[in-house]
């Protein structure tokens, strides 16, 4: 086959290989919200933006239950044993 293609197996209009400027990475935070079952979901938002523009609950994507921003009070889980106790035959 002599009418070979010169840039097979790029896309054409691409850009150059390895091109790392992609723009400038804006500052941002992370905000967590817990649902009631104690899921944890991250939200990040641009760091510029004002307090009362982040939403204090959101749903929950695991649940769909509404999560907040305070993380719920977690039960003190005593766990007791229960061994039952066989009477010598």
């Amino acid at each position: 086959m002599s009418g070979s293609n010169a840039i097979r197996g790029a896309r054409v209009g691409s850009g150059p290989m390895g091109e790392k400027d992609h723009g400038a990475r804006a500052e941002r935070i992370s905000i967590s919200y817990w649902d009631a079952l104690g899921n944890e979901t991250v939200r990040y938002f641009a760091a510029d933006v004002a307090d009362d523009e982040i939403p204090e609950q959101i749903d929950s994507p695991h649940t769909g239950l509404p999560a907040g921003a305070t993380a719920p009070t977690r039960r003190s889980s005593r766990r007791t044993s229960r061994t039952r106790r066989t009477s010598p035959t």
